[in-house]
Order: structure tokens, then sequence, then C-alpha cells
């Protein structure tokens, strides 16, 4: 259950334990901060693979995925969702699906200059 909504200058938005997070930018999208928060809010406070599954299927974020490229593209600082590490209330925290696809890109990277070479 989430306990604590935090508004940020820097992402989108993302779950750590009982604490959503969200761009402060998305108040002025409210149908896509709705959807984000409600995505955010079916994650459990740990990771596990419903988590996985949830990020995958992209269940509340399919129908607003012009507004979330739109406020992507104009926001650039929300790029930083994408970072595999990232600094929340002062502790370095690892997202890792997003580490995973990182991982699986500098992989599919290697493999095509080996394949190169």
């Amino acid at each position: 259950m989430v306990e604590e909504i935090i508004y940020t200058s820097f992402g989108i938005a993302s779950r750590i334990g009982d604490v959503v997070y969200l761009n402060k930018d998305l108040l002025d999208y409210p149908i896509l901060c709705k959807a984000l928060l409600k995505h955010e809010q079916e994650h459990t406070s740990g990771f596990g693979i419903r988590d996985i599954v949830l990020d995958l299927k992209g269940t509340h974020i399919s129908p607003v995925k012009r507004q979330y490229y739109k406020f992507l593209f104009t926001h650039p600082k929300a790029f930083t969702q994408f970072l595999p590490i990232w600094v929340y209330d002062k502790k370095l925290r690892i997202d890792p699906l997003i580490t995973l696809f990182w991982i699986l890109i500098i992989i599919m990277i290697k493999l095509a200059m080996w394949g190169a070479g």
C-alpha cells in the first residue's frame, strides 16, 4: 500500500517501498499523472515477477502512450528515469529492470561488434 507521494523535478514515476515518486510537471498532464500513479500503486513494495509483468504489460500506460512520449521529450530531466542508478531521498537506489535492460543492450552491442569484426 502506498503511504506517500513525493513530487520530484526528475524522472517520470517510480515506486520505492511504499513511496511513489512522481515528476511534479505531471500535474500539468492530469490524465497521464493518474495513469502513472495507478501503475505505480500496483507495484509491490519490493521487487518481484509481478512487478516485471506489470511493466512489460503496460496496462495503465498503453492508453496514454502519446502523452507519455510528449512528456518525456518536452521534459529532458524525465530521461533520468532510464538510468539504472539514481538517488532518492539521499540514498542510492538501483532499478533492477532498467539495469537488466542496459545489460542486455551492452551484450547486444558487444555481440554486434564481435560479429562485425
